[in-house]
């Protein structure tokens, strides 16, 4: 009625995110209502489309610099390795066979105290989601930062794929074409694809 423009960004995959499907299922039926639609992947442009968007736009994720930048390490959260994440059934079969590695896990994030069963996990889980100046902390403090990113993200990245390198963390990240691309594995990050070769990399960069 006022004749402006109404976008919409979305930082998710809407067609894969289970633990929303109810919100997904109502943004796909109000697409149309968008006149520009923004997302963070080319690859979602087609299904978009086909669920009713009109103008679809690729708007890659990135970091915020007040936030995300340098800061003093903080020995009181050191670790050798860090996951800052909520809990999945991925990140817990990724997150395991590190547990008897002679290194200290720390893992912050929602959701691991009713999900995760495995004790042993269960113990090096220090605390909810961190923010801020925390969260750059806690990279900046950690020899190795974990970033295992989800199925829904395809062979794309997430907010931590900007977020730790912009804190001066030595990112250990799942292997995506997109990450690849933009950072050069072996040269800006460190990759793996399953629990194994997990391991083996955060053996290898820790020694």
């Amino acid at each position: 009625e006022m004749g402006t423009i109404v976008c919409n960004w979305n930082p998710d995959n809407p067609f894969q995110t289970r633990s929303a499907h109810q919100r997904n299922r109502q943004y796909l039926q109000t697409l149309g209502a968008y006149d520009e639609v923004f997302i963070w992947s080319d690859k979602l442009f087609e299904p978009l489309r086909d669920a009713g968007a009109c103008s679809v736009h690729e708007l890659p994720f990135g970091f915020d610099p007040e936030l995300h930048r340098p800061v003093e390490p903080d020995p009181n959260i050191a670790a050798d390795v860090v996951f800052a994440g909520h809990w999945s059934e991925k990140r817990q079969t990724m997150l395991t066979p590190l547990l008897d590695l002679d290194a200290e896990l720390a893992v912050y994030g929602n959701g691991w105290k009713k999900h995760c069963f495995d004790r042993t996990l269960r113990a090096v889980h220090r605390g909810p989601a961190i923010f801020g100046e925390d969260y750059s902390a806690l990279y900046r403090s950690t020899t190795i930062c974990l970033n295992i990113v989800a199925d829904h993200n395809l062979e794309a990245y997430n907010m931590r794929s900007f977020e730790i390198p912009a804190t001066g963390g030595f990112m250990l990240t799942s292997r995506t074409d997109k990450q690849r691309s933009l950072f050069g594995e072996g040269e800006g990050i460190a990759c793996f694809d399953d629990p194994t070769e997990l391991r083996e990399q955060v053996a290898y960069y820790l020694n």
